[in-house]
């Protein structure tokens, strides 16, 4: 299925209240813009959300993206939205907790900038203007940035000690 296909079909779900069964917006309820987002989302756009408001990003190398969240996965601690893209994989964390983040390859983003959000159902494969989610949105928490600093770590050591191998 095409993304414009699969966009027409996110389009008709919401516009029929459906949005595939439910849609969770709790996450986003601290950043005072769950109706902007909703209409940007039934037109089949990108929804802008500044971070630092409700939660902040960790921008992380795409490449070892899939690697930090199985890492996250195996600790059995909370993992929130993964979004991937162009700039690489941006992490949204609890408000504060990556405060200090002091991890090269890793970048927390400034408060005020904009992070473009996809309907939660485009999860990978499928995008959205180069977006999409890895791990898609919930309503189950969002992954503190101490968890995510110390995946992140393991998977850049795990990718170090693979590149001495060969």
């Amino acid at each position: 299925m095409t993304a414009r296909a699969y966009g027409d079909r996110v389009r008709r779900s919401m516009v029929a209240g459906a949005a595939d069964g439910y849609l969770p917006l709790d996450w986003l309820a601290g950043a005072g813009r769950t109706d902007t987002v909703t209409a940007a989302w039934s037109r089949g756009a990108l929804a802008e959300v500044p971070a630092g408001l409700a939660w902040d990003v960790v921008r992380l190398p795409l490449t070892l993206a899939p690697e930090t969240v199985r890492l996250l996965r195996a600790a059995c601690v909370s993992l929130g939205p993964v979004l991937v893209g162009p700039p690489g994989a941006e992490f949204i964390v609890t408000r504060g907790s990556a405060h200090g983040w002091a991890t090269e390859g890793g970048e927390v983003l400034a408060t005020g900038r904009l992070v473009l959000l996809p309907h939660p159902s485009f999860v990978d494969p499928f995008r959205l203007g180069d977006r999409g989610w890895l791990v898609g949105p919930t309503d189950h928490g969002l992954t503190r940035g101490l968890h995510l600093e110390a995946a992140y770590r393991s998977a850049r050591a795990e990718a170090d000690a693979a590149g001495a191998a060969l």
